[in-house]
């Protein structure tokens, strides 16, 4: 089900008919056109990690995302919270796990602790 009022490019709406395609994403997944700021900044990075691999995968039938799961504060005066890390396009780059879950576009899987 898709909100077209809230839609602002059409990268909102190859967006949507992506997740639509993607059997674990739900509708009880959030919209991209509905996420806070902060969550935003999130997935712009999750696309940055996503970008990379892309670009340097030599295997085109799997793609595997590889990092370390830690705990960080990610806001001062905020509670440590477990993030997802890993390095693209030249920089270390955070996603906390709970977006990862709340947008559901991503299977998470860890094996020894990373």
């Amino acid at each position: 089900r898709v909100d077209i009022t809230k839609t602002k490019t059409s990268a909102d709406i190859y967006l949507m008919v992506l997740l639509n395609n993607l059997l674990f994403h739900t509708d009880a997944n959030v919209p991209f056109t509905e996420l806070e700021p902060e969550d935003q900044e999130y997935l712009v990075r999750c696309l940055k990690i996503c970008q990379h691999k892309i670009q340097t995968s030599q295997d085109t039938t799997s793609i595997t995302i590889k990092g370390k799961q830690k705990r960080v504060r990610l806001q001062p005066k905020e509670d440590s919270e477990l993030v997802f890390e890993t390095k693209a396009l030249g920089e270390t780059i955070q996603v906390p796990l709970m977006f990862l879950r709340k947008i559901g576009i991503f299977e998470y899987v860890t094996e020894d602790g990373e």
